[in-house]
């Protein structure tokens, strides 16, 4: 996998176990080629991918348990109506609403001057850059 996060190829990774194998005098299958090499990879990938889930479940956990404590030793306070409290209770709640993606999307709009249309070209390799439009004098 380190092989292919520095940009090797397929092929070219076959080449480079296939001379350190010749060099520790390890036989590999005669069979062993791109598509081999893709799957071993893709096999590494796959428990990375299993071991940062389970990480990031730990610490979603550990986070929302931190909020929950949080929450719980101002609540008493907050329910007898400690302004200061309220305030951090809805902070602590707007996080745990973020945090668990509660709320829902903020719209952005964009536009140009006095509210009109952003002017754009099309370049021709299809990329695309903001213009600025000469104002009438």
């Amino acid at each position: 996998m380190k092989m292919r996060l520095m940009g090797l190829t397929y092929n070219q990774i076959v080449s480079e176990i296939g001379k350190w194998a010749s060099k520790e005098n390890i036989k590999l299958p005669k069979n062993y080629d791109e598509r081999k090499a893709f799957i071993d990879v893709d096999r590494e990938l796959s428990k990375v991918c299993a071991e940062n889930k389970e990480l990031r479940e730990q610490l979603f956990k550990l986070e929302n348990d931190r909020l929950d404590a949080m929450q719980v030793g101002i609540w008493q306070e907050a329910a007898k109506g400690n302004e200061k409290k309220i305030d951090r209770i809805l902070k602590i709640m707007d996080r745990r609403s973020r945090y668990w993606g509660l709320d829902a999307p903020i719209k952005g709009e964009f536009s140009g001057k006095d509210g009109g249309a952003i002017p754009i070209v099309i370049l021709p390799d299809n990329g695309v850059r903001l213009t600025k439009i000469e104002e009438d004098e």
